[in-house]
């Protein structure tokens, strides 16, 4: 939430969206400020995990964690570090894998529709 804030206070945005883990409850402060602050929501379930998995086609666990297991096996790397997402998550693998993670779908259409 501090990156969403930060983002809003500082930067010069026409959009701005968040991803929540769907099995994390989000708090009604968090809802209304999101909502105050014009920030679009997505979920992706049962974690931001599970949708990169999807996104390369590789089977997805049912929990957060059996995802982020799963991800750390199959995906070497940091996942915190942008070079993480320049090597697995290419455009070509994005625009391939939205199809079978309706989170990212969702996000490319909002990227989309808003530039």
């Amino acid at each position: 939430m501090e990156a969403i804030k930060s983002a809003r206070r500082t930067g010069d945005y026409r959009l701005v969206g968040a991803v929540f883990d769907g099995d994390i409850p989000v708090s009604v402060e968090v809802d209304r400020w999101l909502t105050a602050n014009k920030v679009v929501r997505f979920i992706s379930t049962p974690s931001i995990e599970s949708t990169l998995l999807a996104a390369r086609s590789i089977k997805t666990g049912r929990t957060t964690k059996e995802c982020k297991d799963i991800l750390e096996r199959s995906l070497p790397g940091d996942a915190t570090e942008a070079a993480f997402y320049e090597k697995y998550f290419q455009e070509h693998i994005l625009e391939r894998g939205r199809m079978n993670a309706s989170c990212l779908n969702d996000l490319i259409i909002f990227i989309c529709r808003k530039s």
